[in-house]
């Protein structure tokens, strides 16, 4: 069976999910969906016109998983946040 957990996401429209899969072991996926929109004829309405959605793997071994913990923890201590 497919299924996917949601972990984490941005406001820039990625999402992370986390699968633990028998046949193809721990991934980690980052879902990016983009989205086109029209101004409407209302005064700071939008109509969505389009939405594509692009996945990639971006984790599927032990070092892969802790390159990326290690590139989260230097983004938030960038952005002045305590690493958690």
């Amino acid at each position: 069976m497919f299924r996917k957990e949601h972990v984490g996401g941005d406001s820039h429209g990625i999402s992370y999910w986390y699968e633990d899969d028998e046949m193809v072991g721990h991934r980690l996926y980052k879902e990016i969906r983009k989205f086109e929109v029209k101004k409407a004829k209302s005064k700071g309405s939008q109509v969505p016109l389009n939405a594509s959605y692009q996945w990639e793997t971006v984790a599927s071994n032990f070092d892969e998983f802790q390159d990326v913990s290690r590139k989260e923890r230097l983004l938030k201590k960038q952005h002045g946040q305590a690493p958690s």
